[in-house]
């Protein structure tokens, strides 16, 4: 990669696009490790410059005919690299997300979206008091806000509560007062929805997210609810991948007044 880039000062070899609209960067982070995807991008910021400082025309948000950048692909996308000490045939769910997070941490670190900023804000309708958040909105939700494994080893609590917070236990706590929040929020009566806040008490906010991210939510409700979802997102893991979706629902959300 290095020696292609050596050959194309121009950088048209990284950024070159498949009949499907694909770069370079969408096939690095669905294929390769993360050692592939920082060579890219020290191949790209040799050519461009520093990309966080690109915005909108950072090659990184490119989108692919599917409409997904090289972040969202990287944060979806299961890979298949590690071993299961028990099964070994069976990748290790721990390494496949490790090494999710390695790409995805990154790629933010170099100015990438999960959403490009105007498809996001056009996928929000402006023109009712509820909201349903954007189909790959959700899926990233109902993957991320349920997930166990965040690789934090080089990275020290932000407080003292942080820090001695048990993380199993205290997970479920944390996912139970978003998910209260969320409910508190949701513009849907009937007696289904009476009993959602029950089973979220219940412990069972795990199995009711699923179904949650999915429903619309009131207008007036959505500063509360972000600021929970922030707070979930920072707590004890720190999941980075929800706080950069935190951080590009907010943007979207003031664009189109949704926000003060």
């Amino acid at each position: 990669m290095k020696l292609l880039a050596d050959f194309d000062s121009a950088g048209d070899n990284l950024t070159a696009t498949t009949v499907n609209f694909e770069t370079p960067a969408h096939y690095a982070v669905k294929y390769g490790s993360h050692r592939e995807v920082e060579t890219l991008l020290q191949c790209l910021t040799s050519v461009f410059g520093d990309l966080l400082q690109l915005g909108e025309t950072n090659p990184l948000n490119a989108m692919n005919l599917q409409g997904m950048t090289s972040l969202y692909i990287a944060a979806t996308t299961t890979v298949r690299s590690g071993i299961d000490p028990v099964i070994p045939w069976r990748p290790s769910e721990d390494v496949c997300l490790v090494e999710r997070n390695l790409k995805a941490t990154l790629l933010i670190q170099h100015g990438a979206r999960l959403f490009p900023r105007d498809k996001l804000i056009q996928s929000i309708s402006t023109d009712s008091s509820r909201i349903i958040l954007p189909l790959q909105v959700q899926h990233c939700l109902r993957s991320w806000l349920v997930e166990e494994v965040w690789d934090v080893a080089d990275e020290e609590p932000e407080d003292e509560e942080t820090a001695h917070a048990g993380t199993d236990r205290s997970l479920v706590e944390a996912l139970t007062q978003l998910c209260v929040q969320w409910m508190s929020g949701v513009a849907c009566v009937g007696k289904w929805a009476s009993l959602l806040p029950i089973f979220i008490c219940a412990d069972y906010a795990h199995e009711i997210v699923p179904l949650l991210v999915g429903l619309p939510v009131q207008r007036w409700a959505l500063p509360a609810l972000l600021r929970q979802l922030e707070k979930f997102a920072r707590y004890q893991l720190r999941h980075r991948l929800l706080l950069q979706l935190h951080d590009e629902l907010r943007e979207a959300l003031q664009t189109v007044g949704m926000l003060v």
